[in-house]
């Protein structure tokens, strides 16, 4: 995660969103004065509680959905490189030139995922060409196997549950890259961050900087959540976007060997 460029980042989100918000206060407390909307604070503020209620539960729901979706995609990334470990394990059952020229292609995958899938995702150009050949010479290999003794066809059974798994989990992290929030949604989303802001304007508060500051605190509340969301809404792309650490560890583990 690139800790500075997201800060900065968010504070220009952030800022920019305010400083629209008091450009639109500005604007309503020169045309209409404060004792105009005064009389009608009360039935605005039930209006308002209305109108505020039902965009933060929209917004409260879009964000742990975000975050969810988030996790469960870094699960799936670490299910995939569990299955790779696995594999390669089970590797050692068989004669020693298949042993080999097995957990070679599977560390050859895992190279190939860290460094041109992982790039195509968050492009979003995935999937790689040189990872698919990579994961087809893999199927190749245990093709052409030999099942040989009792042990090595036990291995051998489960290795093709493994690499059932294996191209599973990373069918799921290829979707997964490309999913993110509906474009209905992030109408929804936006049109209810004007709405809940812009109502704030026709309240009659007598003093300037008193609307100021609720307005302030209100578009930053607001479009923190909202940054939030973008950040996490495509799980590997952006400053938030899962690292592929689980296969930088089985890089590390198994080249120790």
């Amino acid at each position: 995660m690139n800790t500075g460029h997201l800060v900065l980042v968010g504070a220009l989100y952030v800022g920019s969103a305010i400083l629209v918000s008091l450009a639109g206060l500005y604007t309503v407390r020169r045309l209409v004065p404060h004792h105009v909307l005064a009389p009608h604070n009360d039935v605005a503020g039930f209006v308002y509680a209305t109108i505020a209620v039902t965009y933060a539960v929209i917004l409260g729901f879009v964000v742990v959905t975000v975050w969810e979706q988030h996790e469960t995609a870094l699960r799936n990334v670490e299910g995939e490189a569990n299955s790779i470990a696995d594999l390669y394990r089970l590797a050692e059952w068989f004669p020693e030139a298949e042993k080999h020229e097995i957990q070679q292609s599977l560390l050859d995958y895992v190279q190939s995922v860290i460094d041109d899938e992982w790039s195509a995702m968050n492009r979003g150009a995935a999937p790689s060409p040189q990872t698919i050949a990579q994961l087809d010479r893999i199927w190749g290999l245990y093709r052409q196997a030999d099942e040989g003794s009792a042990g090595q066809l036990s291995a051998y059974d489960d290795s093709l549950e493994r690499l059932q798994d294996l191209g599973n989990a990373r069918q799921m992290r290829l979707l997964e890259s490309r999913e993110g929030i509906p474009g209905i949604l992030w109408f929804e989303l936006m049109a209810g961050a004007l709405l809940t802001v812009g109502f704030a304007y026709n309240f009659g508060v007598e003093r300037s900087q008193s609307h100021t500051l609720m307005v302030t605190i209100l578009a930053a509340s607001v479009a923190l959540l909202l940054f939030l969301v973008t950040s996490l809404d495509f799980a590997f792309q952006g400053d938030v976007r899962i690292e592929p650490e689980p296969f930088q560890l089985i890089l590390e583990q198994f080249s120790l060997e």
